[in-house]
């Protein structure tokens, strides 16, 4: 996370704006890493899940279906790539039905 935060503070300097987006359990330790370089207030730290979420609910007001699609294709590509190269099969997301039903079967 060290690394990241460095990289952090040099995207600042550059001029942008830096967020880090990271799972729930780790926003604590990365607003902490930020406040140690002093930059808690100019490193943006949001859980991923909500992020995600947010954005998903958000473009859903648009069309709902193409959504629902490419919720569903994100699954699927996830599941292929954890499949493909990871060891811990258990990081695979359970497809739900309404995957399976809108994209088919494996």
């Amino acid at each position: 996370m060290e690394k990241l935060i460095s990289r952090c503070v040099e995207n600042k300097r550059a001029g942008y704006r830096p967020v880090i987006l990271t799972p729930e359990s780790r926003v604590i330790a990365a607003r902490q890493m930020a406040d140690n370089v002093g930059m808690s207030e100019q490193i943006s730290v949001q859980a991923a899940e909500t992020f995600i979420g947010n954005n998903i609910e958000e473009i859903a007001i648009y069309d709902g279906d193409k959504i629902r699609e490419g919720l569903a294709r994100l699954i699927r590509t996830y599941n292929s790539r954890i499949g493909a190269i990871e060891i811990d099969k258990s990081l695979m997301i359970d497809e739900p039905r309404w995957v399976v039903n809108i994209l088919g079967g494996n």
